[in-house]
Protein backbone atom coordinates (compact mmCIF):
# COMPACT_ATOMS: atom_id res chain seq x y z
CA UNK A 1 0.00 0.00 0.00
CA UNK A 2 2.87 2.35 0.91
CA UNK A 3 4.45 1.81 -2.53
CA UNK A 4 0.92 2.59 -4.24
CA UNK A 5 0.72 5.85 -2.56
CA UNK A 6 4.07 6.90 -2.97
CA UNK A 7 3.82 6.08 -6.92
CA UNK A 8 0.49 8.15 -7.59
CA UNK A 9 2.64 11.13 -5.12
CA UNK A 10 5.15 11.16 -7.87
CA UNK A 11 2.59 10.80 -10.86
CA UNK A 12 0.36 14.04 -9.58
CA UNK A 13 3.44 15.63 -8.51
CA UNK A 14 4.58 15.13 -12.23
CA UNK A 15 1.09 16.27 -13.55
CA UNK A 16 0.75 19.29 -11.54
CA UNK A 17 4.51 20.14 -12.56
CA UNK A 18 3.59 20.41 -16.06
CA UNK A 19 0.02 21.64 -15.38
CA UNK A 20 1.71 24.57 -14.03
CA UNK A 21 4.37 25.29 -16.34
CA UNK A 22 4.06 28.84 -17.85
CA UNK A 23 6.33 28.37 -20.68
CA UNK A 24 4.54 28.26 -24.08
CA UNK A 25 5.73 27.33 -27.14
CA UNK A 26 5.66 29.95 -29.65
CA UNK A 27 3.24 30.46 -32.46
CA UNK A 28 6.52 31.58 -34.74
CA UNK A 29 9.90 31.47 -33.81
CA UNK A 30 12.53 31.97 -36.31
CA UNK A 31 13.57 33.33 -39.70
CA UNK A 32 11.55 34.26 -42.34
CA UNK A 33 11.54 33.00 -45.97
CA UNK A 34 10.85 34.04 -49.13
CA UNK A 35 7.12 32.32 -50.07
CA UNK A 36 5.92 32.08 -46.42
CA UNK A 37 2.38 32.06 -46.69
CA UNK A 38 1.71 33.35 -42.86
CA UNK A 39 3.27 36.58 -44.01
CA UNK A 40 3.59 39.10 -46.94
CA UNK A 41 6.81 40.48 -47.84
CA UNK A 42 5.95 44.02 -49.22
CA UNK A 43 7.91 46.69 -50.84
CA UNK A 44 10.57 44.81 -52.06
CA UNK A 45 10.63 42.96 -48.70
CA UNK A 46 12.97 39.84 -49.11
CA UNK A 47 13.90 37.54 -47.04
CA UNK A 48 17.87 37.26 -46.82
CA UNK A 49 20.37 35.20 -44.67
CA UNK A 50 17.73 34.85 -42.18
CA UNK A 51 16.13 38.14 -41.64
CA UNK A 52 13.92 40.27 -43.79
CA UNK A 53 15.61 43.48 -45.59
CA UNK A 54 13.76 46.33 -47.03
CA UNK A 55 14.67 49.87 -48.28
CA UNK A 56 12.11 52.04 -48.97
CA UNK A 57 14.44 55.27 -49.17
CA UNK A 58 13.94 56.42 -52.82
CA UNK A 59 9.84 55.75 -52.73
CA UNK A 60 8.70 59.18 -51.98
CA UNK A 61 4.98 57.43 -50.69
CA UNK A 62 4.68 58.14 -46.92
CA UNK A 63 3.81 54.37 -45.31
CA UNK A 64 5.64 51.43 -46.27
CA UNK A 65 4.35 48.00 -44.77
CA UNK A 66 6.92 45.63 -45.55
CA UNK A 67 5.73 42.80 -42.91
CA UNK A 68 2.09 41.69 -42.72
CA UNK A 69 1.17 38.60 -41.24
CA UNK A 70 -1.56 36.72 -42.89
CA UNK A 71 -4.35 35.88 -40.99
CA UNK A 72 -5.77 32.98 -42.06
CA UNK A 73 -2.10 31.33 -42.35
CA UNK A 74 -0.75 32.73 -38.80
CA UNK A 75 -4.35 33.14 -36.72
CA UNK A 76 -4.13 34.68 -33.66
CA UNK A 77 -7.27 34.33 -31.25
CA UNK A 78 -9.74 36.79 -29.84
CA UNK A 79 -9.22 36.84 -25.80
CA UNK A 80 -5.83 35.83 -25.77
CA UNK A 81 -2.59 37.76 -25.02
CA UNK A 82 0.43 37.76 -27.44
CA UNK A 83 4.15 38.88 -27.36
CA UNK A 84 6.19 40.01 -30.37
CA UNK A 85 9.31 40.74 -30.41
CA UNK A 86 12.58 41.09 -32.86
CA UNK A 87 16.05 41.89 -33.39
CA UNK A 88 16.63 45.49 -36.41
CA UNK A 89 19.40 47.03 -37.95
CA UNK A 90 19.12 49.98 -39.00
CA UNK A 91 20.65 50.47 -42.72
CA UNK A 92 19.72 53.81 -43.48
CA UNK A 93 17.41 57.05 -42.69
CA UNK A 94 15.72 59.49 -45.25
CA UNK A 95 16.32 63.03 -44.32
CA UNK A 96 15.98 62.12 -40.53
CA UNK A 97 12.14 61.91 -40.99
CA UNK A 98 12.36 57.98 -41.42
CA UNK A 99 10.36 56.05 -38.66
CA UNK A 100 10.01 52.83 -37.88
CA UNK A 101 6.65 51.30 -36.46
CA UNK A 102 4.26 47.94 -35.32
CA UNK A 103 1.01 47.43 -34.69
CA UNK A 104 -1.40 44.49 -34.46
CA UNK A 105 -4.51 45.67 -36.40
CA UNK A 106 -7.81 43.83 -36.74
CA UNK A 107 -9.54 44.77 -40.38
CA UNK A 108 -9.18 48.24 -41.51
CA UNK A 109 -10.29 49.81 -37.91
CA UNK A 110 -7.36 51.73 -36.62
CA UNK A 111 -9.21 52.79 -33.53
CA UNK A 112 -8.82 48.60 -32.07
CA UNK A 113 -4.98 48.88 -32.99
CA UNK A 114 -2.91 47.08 -30.42
CA UNK A 115 0.76 47.85 -29.72
CA UNK A 116 0.96 51.12 -32.20
CA UNK A 117 4.64 52.16 -31.48
CA UNK A 118 6.54 54.61 -34.09
CA UNK A 119 10.69 54.82 -33.47
CA UNK A 120 13.12 55.60 -35.12
CA UNK A 121 17.28 55.71 -34.45
CA UNK A 122 20.33 56.71 -36.96
CA UNK A 123 21.87 54.83 -39.51
CA UNK A 124 23.57 51.94 -38.20
CA UNK A 125 21.91 51.31 -35.27
CA UNK A 126 21.03 48.14 -33.84
CA UNK A 127 18.47 47.10 -30.95
CA UNK A 128 15.00 44.80 -29.59
CA UNK A 129 11.71 45.52 -30.03
CA UNK A 130 8.86 44.15 -27.89
CA UNK A 131 5.51 44.30 -26.98
CA UNK A 132 2.39 42.49 -25.69
CA UNK A 133 -1.17 43.27 -26.55
CA UNK A 134 -4.81 41.42 -25.17
CA UNK A 135 -6.74 41.02 -28.42
CA UNK A 136 -10.25 41.19 -28.04
CA UNK A 137 -11.55 40.18 -31.59
CA UNK A 138 -10.27 37.84 -34.39
CA UNK A 139 -8.11 38.42 -37.08
CA UNK A 140 -5.57 40.63 -35.96
CA UNK A 141 -2.29 40.53 -38.25
CA UNK A 142 1.02 42.01 -37.44
CA UNK A 143 2.34 45.01 -39.12
CA UNK A 144 6.08 46.19 -39.73
CA UNK A 145 6.21 49.57 -41.77
CA UNK A 146 8.69 52.40 -42.21
CA UNK A 147 6.73 56.05 -42.13
CA UNK A 148 8.61 58.17 -44.74
CA UNK A 149 11.37 56.03 -46.02
CA UNK A 150 14.31 54.32 -44.86
CA UNK A 151 15.92 50.77 -44.74
CA UNK A 152 15.88 48.13 -41.88
CA UNK A 153 16.65 44.71 -41.34
CA UNK A 154 14.64 42.24 -38.93
CA UNK A 155 15.78 39.59 -37.35
CA UNK A 156 14.41 37.15 -34.69
CA UNK A 157 10.68 37.86 -35.27
CA UNK A 158 8.88 35.92 -32.40
CA UNK A 159 5.65 35.78 -32.16
CA UNK A 160 4.24 33.83 -28.19
CA UNK A 161 1.05 33.43 -26.45
CA UNK A 162 1.61 34.75 -22.77
CA UNK A 163 -0.48 34.26 -19.61
CA UNK A 164 -1.71 37.52 -18.27
CA UNK A 165 -0.69 39.80 -20.65
CA UNK A 166 2.80 39.42 -18.85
Amino acid sequence: MHKKLLLLSISVAVAAGIALSTEAAALLDGPLTNGDERFLLQNDAVAVAGGVEVDTTKDNVEWHEFIVSVPANLVLEAGKSYKISYDYVIKNVKDGKTKFYHLLRTGGDAKKDKGLEFWSDAAGAKGHKEFTALLKDADYRLILGVQFGGAIRIEKLRIEVVENGK
